[in-house]
């Protein structure tokens, strides 16, 4: 019997989700669904998945694997929707960049013995400078030389656990736990923070009366800099992801002032020389991430010693006697 596999939302990490367990063999069947059907039809083309069924519920209804790659303001209804459709020992996985909130929904409209998780990838740092993130940005080595921040509470079954983490090994990343409370703030200093950053740094340069006129000369500096406007975590309500997660938000909102007030201090007393250590301190510490993060070169991954996927994947959806290991490949 195989292992159902179903991707709701096929964005650039659903699509790139479905080619990466195409690429790896491995005995899943995979299913996608989207609420566009001119995106299922492209994800079809892409051979990403086995089949693309486009109602829900049935899209949900025999998966053993459910992976959320969807807009923060489509996630609760789409719990509420799937839900009632999911079967007993389902683990859902949200790769969206909510925690908490995320796992309250889940408590409120998921049965018993059906089981939710943080899920959020980062990408392989050969793409890491693209600016495009819709399906057609989609690889399937995406998740290469990457990790999956995997998170839970107390009450989740340690076997769903294990499965997330095997998910992420067949998916080419490494599994990275942190609880949800310290993913959240994780999120804001990196995630949110540079979405606000662009906001904020866009409403002010056009409210400035030379705007009319520096829109014409405007270049590199100004697009790379606004270029997270184009990948936001809502497709309407914006601004929700940041809501639900405000108290981080403001905290590394303070933290963006603060330093802004020192540059301008700087720049207003004329003071060439800290200016110069200060933006210096900024260019190196850019460079020695970005060789740290093209390398994978972390002092520490939290990557445990596990058994193989189809033991695991057995033993949560009852298959274990009849399961081979999925980490091999199909005949």
């Amino acid at each position: 019997m195989s292992v159902q596999c179903t991707v709701i939302g096929l964005n650039q990490i659903g699509v790139s989700i479905g080619l990466a367990l195409k690429a790896g063999n491995h005995p899943l069947t995979r299913v996608g669904s989207d609420e566009d059907i001119l995106t299922e039809g492209k994800a079809r083309k892409l051979g990403a998945f086995d089949r693309i069924v486009h109602n829900l519920l049935s899209a949900v209804e025999n998966a053993d694997i459910v992976v959320l790659c969807l807009p923060v303001d489509e996630i609760q209804k789409t719990l509420e929707a799937i839900a009632p459709a999911l079967k007993p020992g389902a683990v859902v996985l949200d790769t969206s960049p909510l925690k908490t909130a995320v796992m309250n929904w889940a408590e409120v409209v998921m049965p018993e013995d059906r089981h939710l998780l943080a899920f959020t990838p980062t990408i392989n740092p050969e793409y890491i400078e693209e600016k495009l993130h819709g399906l057609e940005n989609a690889h399937a080595d995406l998740f290469q030389k990457s990790v999956f921040l995997i998170g839970s509470t107390e009450k989740t079954h340690p076997d769903a656990v294990r499965l997330a983490v095997d998910f992420s090994t067949l998916l080419g990343a490494k599994p990275y736990f942190s609880d949800l409370v310290e993913a959240e703030g994780l999120t804001a200093l990196v995630h949110h923070l540079p979405q606000v950053s662009a906001v904020t740094l866009y409403r002010a340069i056009q409210a400035q009366p030379g705007w009319r006129e520096g829109r014409k000369i405007a270049g590199s500096a100004f697009i790379n800099t606004l270029s997270s406007l184009e990948s936001l975590d809502e497709r309407k309500e914006f601004g929700q992801a940041m809501l639900l997660n405000s108290q981080n938000t403001v905290r590394v909102i303070d933290g963006l002032i603060e330093e802004l007030h020192n540059m301008r201090d700087m720049i207003s007393s004329q003071d060439a020389e800290a200016l110069q250590a200060y933006i210096k301190e900024a260019v190196d510490g850019r460079m020695l991430w970005l060789k740290k993060r093209q390398t994978h070169d972390w002092e520490h991954v939290s990557a445990p010693e596990i058994p193989t996927t189809g033991q695991w994947l057995g033993k949560l959806i009852g298959f274990g006697g009849k399961l081979k290991d999925l980490d091999k490949p199909k005949n």
